[in-house]
């Protein structure tokens, strides 16, 4: 298995949320990358029945986005299982969209279908673009 770091993080550089996921087969895709960060987010709050805030790339499609500092959580009324499939569609249009972007050991990466190349220690930045975009 090979490990990523993956980071969220501000335009300006603040990491605000941090977790390492693993691949057993290399290189991948940033496809690939956001499809098991999108998948890891929804087991992990599916994982725990009494959650209601859902910390994830991107909002489930009824969560209310609350500003808390320079930061957004994506609350829901209740808890419910979040699918993981409409959340990497979403994730997916938004990266489309430029909702967010990736550096990958520094490198600014824009294709979906580009590969990363994962080594000891690989670095993948997600950088929001507004903290306020959501829902």
């Amino acid at each position: 298995m090979k490990a990523v770091i993956v980071r969220d993080r501000t335009t300006s550089g603040d990491v605000f949320h941090e977790r390492v996921l693993e691949f057993s087969r290399v290189p991948i895709t940033v496809r690939d990358l956001i499809r098991e960060r999108v998948r890891a987010e929804a087991m992990d709050f599916n994982r725990n029945p009494a959650a209601r805030v859902y910390h994830g790339l991107v909002p489930p499609a009824d969560a209310q986005c609350i500003p808390v500092g320079d930061l957004v959580e994506y609350r829901l009324g209740s808890h419910r299982r979040i699918e993981w499939e409409p959340q990497l569609a979403r994730a997916l249009e938004g990266f489309a969209r430029g909702d967010y972007f990736l550096m990958v050991d520094g490198r600014h990466v824009q294709d979906l279908d580009a590969e990363i190349a994962i080594g000891r220690g690989t670095l993948v930045s997600f950088v929001k673009q507004s903290m306020l975009v959501c829902c």
